[in-house]
């Protein structure tokens, strides 16, 4: 599985993070921006058809509207301002 998502997450640009995880019965994890639902939806698509159906049997997904109410944008900005005091 670690060689399926290291050539995937390398192959990907919208792909910001990957590893693998423990919880709420997952094994892996994946932060990946799109612009769209479509391309999301073309992405996911994209990994089954790669080999990734054989790692891929569950995937659970919560989608942010980026342009919607942010509380807090993400950002490491954050945390090079907390290194600065």
């Amino acid at each position: 599985m670690r060689n399926k998502q290291e050539i995937g997450g390398q192959s990907h640009p919208c792909i910001i993070f990957s590893s693998r995880a423990k919880g709420m019965g997952m094994n892996a994890v994946t932060i990946s921006l799109h612009k769209n639902y479509s391309e999301y939806k073309d992405f996911v698509m994209e990994n089954k058809k790669r080999g990734g159906g054989d790692f891929l049997t569950e995937v659970q997904y919560v989608l942010v509207d980026l342009k919607g109410d942010v509380a807090k944008p993400l950002s490491f900005e954050y945390l090079a301002e907390e290194q600065e005091t």
